[in-house]
């Protein structure tokens, strides 16, 4: 992903040592062979090539070694913590510990809880984890809500992150928005304000989401593509940007506008990855500090195999602060900063602009992989090893990989995307 090095900018100094832990506690379990989605080979690349990569720059950029502290890390990891695995090479490669804090809501089983205990255990105890790294039970959605666990530990702690990972299984959208309470879209916009207010130095935003039409809430997509119509309604060039895409079919429009009701399922995918992609833009924008949000390369997979169109979308952002001019009005202060006063509009439009050309630019993982076998190949391996050091038998797990691979390639066949 060499395109997304103009993304990253100009990096700030921020400190806090940590040492990895050098011990862990030892329990027995059994070999698992019980495989999920997300332990497919195409998962490993999002993990390898998304985010490992990208958070490899992020480090650089922050000079997190030269400053000393960790790069401080919140996600939703599940049991095995595979994103926290394939992330904590990168970190040692660089000697910067990897500070996490992971959310999960858990099992109550007893059994279930003392496998998730070994499993942490068990990471902890790997070289460059800072000792502070924790996993509590609580949803992530709860951070909407004041008196959670979740809420505690981020927003009421004031902590920051320099990398925020939601894998979601679902949607963002699943539920109606506008309503109170505990749900993805509240959490997430509390979450995005709170790292707006707290935090000086650049970060990466990642968001997994399902995005066909039965996991997407009717009125929150209304609401999302409204607000697409308005921007390009006030702003020519996005709309010519958009329609000259092809994210969105011609006939799909209806006075120019995107009609929900026209849109067969790739632009109906398109149109969410739009309209979640320009509220996370707007929000930093418009948060008490503004940031920018700029779009990284969208890559994007199959789940259910019913039509050519992709509906999980793996996205991200880099954030960067929008430097604003010191003033002293009365006057007794020199100020040399010569920072010009940002151009918000001008930003806003800009970040907005690149949102249809990533889009358009969309990479089918299933796809690449196909037409790659080498590829395909050392995400396979990667993914075995990473799961055989989480207990699941190796051998079985290629088995099933193997097994999910020829009925992608059926489906692709079948539908005519190979």
């Amino acid at each position: 992903m060499n395109d997304t090095n103009a993304n990253f900018g100009e990096s700030d100094e921020s400190f806090e040592e940590g040492i990895a832990p050098v011990s862990t506690a030892h329990v027995s379990f059994e070999i698992r062979t019980k495989f999920l989605p997300w332990h497919k080979p195409r998962k490993q690349w999002v993990r390898a090539n998304q985010w490992a990569d990208s958070i490899g720059r992020l480090v650089d950029n922050l000079s997190l070694k030269q400053a000393g502290r960790s790069l401080r890390y919140l996600s939703l990891p599940g049991p095995d913590l595979l994103d926290v695995r394939s992330i904590q090479p990168i970190c040692e490669a660089k000697g910067v510990a990897l500070q996490f804090l992971g959310l999960n809501s858990g099992d109550d089983d007893d059994a279930e809880v003392g496998l998730e205990a070994a499993l942490l255990s068990r990471v902890r105890s790997l070289p460059f984890i800072d000792p502070a790294s924790e996993v509590v039970k609580d949803r992530f959605e709860q951070l909407a809500v004041n008196k959670s666990v979740a809420y505690s530990r981020v927003i009421t702690a004031q902590r920051s992150f320099d990398v925020v990972n939601l894998d979601l299984c679902g949607s963002f959208a699943e539920g109606p928005s506008g309503v109170k309470g505990g749900n993805i879209v509240n959490a997430l916009f509390a979450l995005l304000h709170h790292q707006a207010n707290h935090r000086q130095d650049d970060w990466l935003f990642f968001i997994t989401t399902r995005s066909n039409q039965d996991m997407v809430d009717e009125q929150t997509m209304v609401k999302l593509v409204d607000a697409v119509n308005r921007i390009m309604a006030e702003r020519p060039e996005l709309k010519s940007a958009i329609a000259g895409s092809g994210i969105v079919a011609a006939e799909e429009l209806t006075d120019g506008a995107i009609d929900i009701s026209k849109l067969s399922p790739q632009s109906f995918s398109n149109s969410f990855a739009l309209g979640l992609s320009h509220w996370v833009i707007h929000s930093l924008l418009k948060a008490e500090r503004a940031w920018k949000a700029d779009m990284l390369p969208h890559f994007e997979y199959h789940v259910l195999l019913k039509d050519k169109a992709c509906d999980m979308l793996s996205l991200g952002f880099y954030c960067k602060r929008i430097p604003v001019p010191r003033s002293d009005e009365i006057g007794l202060a020199r100020v040399d900063d010569n920072i010009p006063a940002p151009l918000l509009d001008e930003i806003n439009l800009r970040l907005k602009l690149r949102v249809p050309d990533r889009i358009s630019k969309r990479t089918d993982l299933d796809c690449k992989l196909h037409l790659d076998p080498q590829l395909y190949d050392e995400c396979l391996q990667q993914s075995a090893k990473l799961l055989a050091s989480s207990n699941y038998d190796e051998h079985k797990y290629r088995e099933w990989a193997e097994e999910q691979r020829a009925e992608i390639v059926a489906y692709m066949t079948n539908v005519g995307i190979v």
